[in-house]
């Protein structure tokens, strides 16, 4: 909806008297006094600039001023376009129902202020009326998106602010552009190459992954809130009219590089599966959750980020990742990097921990007294200290270099893996198998002897 005010200043002429200047460059006083005309009035107008068929549109001139505070007298006229019956033309406040048409139509009114002088202003400004568009006018290229849209069973097109059409084999879905009304769009996992949502001004929230998109435009959405491009063929995307962007999911090969500056907004950040080497996260303080996973990932930087709660960079290039500024992390995923090292003292919030396939040696979770579940798996770790981490209920050590393990404070462990440590002891098997009876418990059965 627009709103549009429009002011007009006409200035009648000003009498200014002579001032005259003697042989002694001395100015002399007027002769005679000056006659200062009445000045015209501004007029402005306050009124919406478009209209659809059959509604109500009001005109309000009420914000119109004289410049001696006098009371205007006003007049709403219309000059051209479709003929309308304007209500209370003689009022600082008309109104007039849209004409039926057939078509967009645009006409112009014009409203003339007039002060007790007879001094005049005028005003001109257009407006169009929208032609309602029925769902039975729309000629549908596609049968699948044509059953879609006649199953919500509205008459106009302007009805629809939902349409979810998952998994329907829909391939073309131009006529998407004439339900400008539309604020949730949701055409995942059909066979689109292509979608022009220019038109498509009031989205909010965009679902188009599992299709075959190789191009996509949402430079013209700038009300987007949510936008959800998982498994797609693009290579690009602009974001940056999307400034109220809080959810951005973005995955494909394709991709290989994101500008997100711009999305201040932005709680929640995937793009997983990409191509997308390098990251600049810094204007994106609100980022609670972020994965960026089997990515060409050599670095980031998420010391700005401090709301994360929640961050995933598996199968990347990590070979250091600073976690210090990030005191509200919850969950942190790092499995597949190359991390020989990693300081969680600051993130005592850690609920869940994964650092599997990375080269550890040693690690610190004394701090990390709220884990629940953690994987150290395919490491180099030959110790680690969980007298701490009393509410593990998952402790992974697959394939590291165990002999021993002290889990005599972890009473609330249900499953433990200890298998292809080559030699961890016998005797310790024994012994946690008989503190937690209960819990699964994977080992292997070729252990060593003390």
């Amino acid at each position: 909806m627009f709103i549009t005010s429009i002011r007009l200043f006409l200035l009648t002429s000003m009498l200014l008297g002579a001032v005259a200047c003697n042989s002694d460059k001395k100015f002399k006083e007027p002769d005679q006094s000056v006659a200062v005309a009445n000045l015209a009035p501004s007029v402005a107008i306050n009124s919406e600039l478009e209209v659809v068929e059959g509604q109500t549109l009001f005109l309000d001139g009420s914000e119109s001023t004289d410049p001696e505070n006098e009371a205007l007298t006003y007049q709403w006229s219309q000059i051209s376009g479709v003929s309308i019956a304007l209500i209370g033309s003689d009022n600082a406040e008309s109104s007039f129902i849209a004409t039926e048409v057939d078509k967009d139509e645009t006409l112009g009114i014009q409203l003339t202020a007039t002060d007790p002088q007879g001094n005049s202003s005028m005003a001109l400004f257009e407006v169009t009326i929208k032609n309602r568009i029925e769902i039975s006018e729309i000629a549908f290229v596609d049968n699948n998106l044509s059953e879609c849209v006649k199953a919500l069973n509205v008459k106009y097109a302007d009805q629809i602010t939902e349409l979810i059409c998952i998994d329907k084999g829909i391939v073309d879905a131009n006529e998407v552009a004439m339900l400008e009304n539309l604020v949730l769009l949701n055409l995942t996992n059909n066979e689109l190459k292509t979608i022009d949502i220019s038109k498509n001004k009031a989205l909010r929230h965009l679902w188009l992954g599992h299709n075959g998109l190789s191009v996509i435009d949402v430079t013209h959405n700038k009300l987007l809130e949510i936008i959800w491009l998982y498994f797609t063929e693009i290579s690009e995307i602009d974001v940056s009219q999307n400034q109220l962007l809080t959810s951005l999911i973005l995955s494909g090969k394709n991709l290989t590089s994101l500008n997100v500056e711009k999305n201040v907004e932005l709680v929640d950040l995937y793009i997983s599966f990409t191509s997308i080497s390098t990251l600049d996260l810094n204007n994106n303080e609100k980022l609670v959750s972020l994965r960026a996973e089997d990515t060409p990932l050599t670095s980031i930087d998420i010391s700005n980020n401090k709301l994360l709660e929640a961050f995933y960079t598996s199968i990347n290039e990590l070979t250091f990742l600073d976690l210090s500024q990030n005191v509200k992390l919850k969950e942190l995923h790092l499995w597949k990097n190359k991390l020989a090292s990693i300081d969680v003292s600051a993130n005592v919030e850690l609920t869940y921990l994964l650092i599997s396939d990375n080269q550890l040696s040693s690690i610190d979770i004394y701090q990390n007294t709220k884990l629940t579940f953690l994987t150290l798996s395919k490491n180099m770790l030959s110790t680690v200290n969980v007298s701490q981490n009393t509410e593990l209920t998952t402790l992974d050590l697959w394939r590291n270099n165990f002999t021993n393990l002290d889990v005599s404070m972890n009473t609330k462990l249900s499953k433990l893996v200890i298998r292809e440590n080559p030699f961890f002891s016998c005797t310790n098997i024994e012994i946690i198998t008989e503190q937690l009876p209960g819990i699964e418990f994977l080992y292997d059965t070729n252990c060593q002897n003390p």
